[in-house]
Protein backbone atom coordinates (compact mmCIF):
# COMPACT_ATOMS: atom_id res chain seq x y z
CA UNK A 1 0.00 0.00 0.00
CA UNK A 2 1.62 3.52 -1.41
CA UNK A 3 1.55 6.31 1.26
CA UNK A 4 -0.98 8.08 -0.96
CA UNK A 5 -3.81 5.08 -0.34
CA UNK A 6 -2.35 4.92 2.80
CA UNK A 7 -3.54 8.83 3.52
CA UNK A 8 -7.09 8.71 1.56
CA UNK A 9 -7.91 4.97 4.35
CA UNK A 10 -7.13 6.94 7.26
CA UNK A 11 -9.13 10.14 5.91
CA UNK A 12 -12.06 7.92 5.25
CA UNK A 13 -11.77 6.36 8.48
CA UNK A 14 -11.92 9.47 10.19
CA UNK A 15 -15.41 10.91 8.49
CA UNK A 16 -16.72 7.44 9.36
CA UNK A 17 -16.02 7.92 13.05
CA UNK A 18 -16.68 11.95 13.09
CA UNK A 19 -19.88 10.78 11.35
CA UNK A 20 -21.03 8.27 13.75
CA UNK A 21 -20.60 10.64 16.40
CA UNK A 22 -22.41 13.12 14.56
CA UNK A 23 -25.38 11.21 14.25
CA UNK A 24 -26.13 9.76 17.56
CA UNK A 25 -25.47 13.38 19.24
CA UNK A 26 -28.02 14.86 17.11
CA UNK A 27 -30.21 11.60 17.94
CA UNK A 28 -29.47 12.88 21.75
CA UNK A 29 -28.37 9.05 22.66
CA UNK A 30 -25.34 7.48 24.53
CA UNK A 31 -24.32 3.95 23.13
CA UNK A 32 -21.67 2.42 25.72
CA UNK A 33 -22.00 -1.00 23.56
CA UNK A 34 -23.06 -2.17 21.13
CA UNK A 35 -23.45 -6.10 20.31
CA UNK A 36 -25.24 -7.77 17.67
CA UNK A 37 -27.99 -8.53 19.29
CA UNK A 38 -28.04 -5.84 21.93
CA UNK A 39 -27.05 -2.28 22.55
CA UNK A 40 -26.42 -1.26 25.58
CA UNK A 41 -27.22 3.12 25.86
CA UNK A 42 -26.68 4.27 29.32
CA UNK A 43 -27.30 3.62 33.07
CA UNK A 44 -28.20 7.42 33.71
CA UNK A 45 -31.88 6.41 34.18
CA UNK A 46 -32.95 10.26 34.07
CA UNK A 47 -31.96 10.85 30.64
CA UNK A 48 -35.20 11.33 28.52
CA UNK A 49 -36.72 7.30 27.42
CA UNK A 50 -37.99 8.85 23.98
CA UNK A 51 -35.14 9.13 21.66
CA UNK A 52 -33.99 5.56 22.77
CA UNK A 53 -37.20 4.01 22.41
CA UNK A 54 -37.08 5.64 19.05
CA UNK A 55 -33.84 4.08 17.94
CA UNK A 56 -34.64 0.95 18.98
CA UNK A 57 -37.75 1.05 17.10
CA UNK A 58 -35.15 1.76 14.40
CA UNK A 59 -33.05 -1.03 14.56
CA UNK A 60 -36.41 -3.45 15.29
CA UNK A 61 -35.87 -4.83 18.69
CA UNK A 62 -37.28 -4.49 22.18
CA UNK A 63 -36.77 -1.56 24.61
CA UNK A 64 -36.12 -2.20 28.14
CA UNK A 65 -35.89 0.85 30.67
CA UNK A 66 -34.06 -1.67 32.97
CA UNK A 67 -32.05 -3.81 31.05
CA UNK A 68 -29.21 -5.74 31.69
CA UNK A 69 -25.84 -4.08 30.19
CA UNK A 70 -23.67 -7.07 30.18
CA UNK A 71 -22.35 -8.89 26.92
CA UNK A 72 -24.98 -11.53 26.13
CA UNK A 73 -22.62 -14.17 26.03
CA UNK A 74 -21.09 -13.01 29.36
CA UNK A 75 -21.20 -15.05 32.30
CA UNK A 76 -20.82 -12.14 34.82
CA UNK A 77 -22.67 -9.11 35.30
CA UNK A 78 -23.30 -6.18 37.72
CA UNK A 79 -26.70 -5.48 39.08
CA UNK A 80 -27.71 -2.30 37.33
CA UNK A 81 -29.87 -1.03 35.30
CA UNK A 82 -29.29 0.44 31.85
CA UNK A 83 -31.46 1.40 28.59
CA UNK A 84 -31.27 -1.29 26.60
CA UNK A 85 -32.67 -2.39 23.20
CA UNK A 86 -33.12 -6.13 23.28
CA UNK A 87 -33.60 -8.63 20.27
CA UNK A 88 -32.25 -6.80 17.88
CA UNK A 89 -32.73 -9.15 14.24
CA UNK A 90 -29.55 -10.00 12.61
CA UNK A 91 -28.92 -11.31 9.31
CA UNK A 92 -29.43 -14.98 10.23
CA UNK A 93 -32.13 -14.30 12.30
CA UNK A 94 -33.96 -11.82 10.45
CA UNK A 95 -37.04 -12.36 8.10
CA UNK A 96 -35.05 -13.74 5.01
CA UNK A 97 -35.76 -11.46 2.38
CA UNK A 98 -39.58 -11.95 3.28
CA UNK A 99 -42.11 -9.04 3.76
CA UNK A 100 -42.03 -9.76 7.76
CA UNK A 101 -39.25 -7.63 8.10
CA UNK A 102 -40.67 -5.84 11.37
CA UNK A 103 -38.86 -7.50 14.03
CA UNK A 104 -42.21 -9.31 14.59
CA UNK A 105 -39.99 -12.15 15.73
CA UNK A 106 -39.59 -9.94 18.80
CA UNK A 107 -43.56 -10.27 20.27
CA UNK A 108 -45.11 -11.78 22.94
CA UNK A 109 -48.89 -12.44 21.62
CA UNK A 110 -50.70 -14.39 18.64
CA UNK A 111 -53.01 -13.53 15.80
CA UNK A 112 -54.97 -10.50 17.12
CA UNK A 113 -52.11 -8.49 19.13
CA UNK A 114 -48.29 -8.13 19.32
CA UNK A 115 -46.62 -6.54 22.83
CA UNK A 116 -43.08 -5.69 21.94
CA UNK A 117 -42.64 -3.49 25.84
CA UNK A 118 -41.73 -4.63 28.21
CA UNK A 119 -39.82 -7.99 26.79
CA UNK A 120 -40.72 -11.18 28.51
CA UNK A 121 -39.29 -11.36 32.11
CA UNK A 122 -38.16 -7.57 31.50
CA UNK A 123 -36.88 -6.19 34.74
CA UNK A 124 -39.67 -3.14 35.13
CA UNK A 125 -40.01 0.17 37.24
CA UNK A 126 -43.01 2.65 37.74
CA UNK A 127 -43.66 3.57 34.91
CA UNK A 128 -43.86 0.99 33.26
CA UNK A 129 -44.58 1.70 28.69
CA UNK A 130 -46.75 -0.93 27.34
CA UNK A 131 -46.65 -0.74 23.47
CA UNK A 132 -47.21 -2.89 20.42
CA UNK A 133 -50.14 -3.28 17.50
CA UNK A 134 -53.40 -5.01 17.57
CA UNK A 135 -56.08 -5.21 15.51
CA UNK A 136 -58.73 -3.08 15.62
CA UNK A 137 -60.79 -5.87 16.65
CA UNK A 138 -59.07 -5.96 19.98
CA UNK A 139 -60.40 -3.15 20.98
CA UNK A 140 -63.36 -1.25 21.66
CA UNK A 141 -64.11 2.76 21.57
CA UNK A 142 -60.46 2.49 20.69
CA UNK A 143 -59.53 1.09 24.16
CA UNK A 144 -58.28 -2.04 26.43
CA UNK A 145 -57.65 -2.89 29.50
CA UNK A 146 -53.88 -3.73 30.82
CA UNK A 147 -53.53 -5.48 34.54
CA UNK A 148 -50.58 -5.82 36.11
CA UNK A 149 -50.74 -8.17 39.09
CA UNK A 150 -47.80 -9.64 41.37
CA UNK A 151 -46.96 -13.40 41.92
CA UNK A 152 -50.06 -13.93 44.14
CA UNK A 153 -52.29 -12.40 41.49
CA UNK A 154 -52.95 -9.58 43.36
CA UNK A 155 -53.69 -6.49 41.43
CA UNK A 156 -50.62 -3.39 41.12
CA UNK A 157 -52.04 -1.61 38.49
CA UNK A 158 -54.81 -1.05 35.69
CA UNK A 159 -55.84 0.82 33.13
CA UNK A 160 -56.85 1.53 29.61
CA UNK A 161 -55.00 1.17 26.49
CA UNK A 162 -55.19 3.30 23.70
CA UNK A 163 -55.15 3.12 19.96
CA UNK A 164 -52.67 5.27 18.10
CA UNK A 165 -54.76 5.46 15.17
CA UNK A 166 -58.29 4.46 13.40
CA UNK A 167 -59.45 1.26 15.48
CA UNK A 168 -62.62 0.04 13.57
CA UNK A 169 -60.51 -1.72 11.31
CA UNK A 170 -59.33 -5.61 11.09
CA UNK A 171 -55.67 -4.48 10.33
CA UNK A 172 -52.97 -3.93 13.15
CA UNK A 173 -53.20 -0.72 15.05
CA UNK A 174 -50.67 0.76 16.98
CA UNK A 175 -50.92 1.15 20.58
CA UNK A 176 -49.02 2.53 23.84
CA UNK A 177 -49.76 3.36 27.26
CA UNK A 178 -48.27 3.19 30.74
CA UNK A 179 -48.99 1.87 34.21
CA UNK A 180 -48.12 3.65 37.56
CA UNK A 181 -47.22 1.12 40.49
CA UNK A 182 -45.64 0.63 43.72
CA UNK A 183 -43.62 -2.61 43.42
CA UNK A 184 -44.39 -5.32 45.83
CA UNK A 185 -40.92 -6.70 46.13
CA UNK A 186 -38.50 -4.96 48.97
CA UNK A 187 -35.28 -5.59 49.84
CA UNK A 188 -34.85 -9.10 52.27
CA UNK A 189 -38.39 -10.54 50.61
CA UNK A 190 -38.06 -13.72 48.78
CA UNK A 191 -36.92 -13.80 45.20
CA UNK A 192 -40.35 -14.96 43.87
CA UNK A 193 -41.72 -11.94 45.30
CA UNK A 194 -40.35 -10.00 41.79
CA UNK A 195 -42.66 -11.82 39.73
CA UNK A 196 -45.11 -10.22 38.16
CA UNK A 197 -47.44 -10.27 34.93
CA UNK A 198 -48.84 -8.20 32.83
CA UNK A 199 -52.24 -9.16 31.11
CA UNK A 200 -53.40 -7.14 28.34
CA UNK A 201 -57.59 -8.17 28.01
CA UNK A 202 -59.26 -8.00 24.70
CA UNK A 203 -62.23 -5.47 24.70
CA UNK A 204 -65.41 -6.94 25.50
CA UNK A 205 -68.44 -4.76 25.33
CA UNK A 206 -71.06 -8.47 25.07
CA UNK A 207 -69.73 -9.98 28.40
CA UNK A 208 -69.85 -13.00 27.01
CA UNK A 209 -66.78 -15.61 27.60
CA UNK A 210 -66.58 -16.90 23.92
CA UNK A 211 -65.57 -12.98 23.14
CA UNK A 212 -62.93 -12.84 26.24
CA UNK A 213 -59.29 -13.05 25.27
CA UNK A 214 -55.68 -12.18 26.67
CA UNK A 215 -52.16 -12.03 26.45
CA UNK A 216 -50.23 -12.39 29.81
CA UNK A 217 -46.64 -11.13 29.78
CA UNK A 218 -44.27 -12.06 32.66
CA UNK A 219 -42.31 -9.61 34.60
CA UNK A 220 -39.71 -9.04 36.91
CA UNK A 221 -40.13 -5.97 39.65
CA UNK A 222 -36.78 -4.17 40.07
CA UNK A 223 -35.15 -4.42 43.40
Amino acid sequence: MNRKTTFWTVIVLIAVVIFVWWFYSVKGITITDDYDTKVVYTTNLNEDEVPYRNDCRERKGTFNSCGNPCDPEGSICAQVCAYTCDNIPTEDNGSNGDDNSDGEDNYIGNELIRAYEPAENAVIESPVTISGNARGTWFFEASFSAVLVDWNGRIIAQGPVMAEGEWMTEEFVTFESSLEFTSPYTEGDPDFYKRGTIILQKANPSGLPENEDAVEIPVRFSN
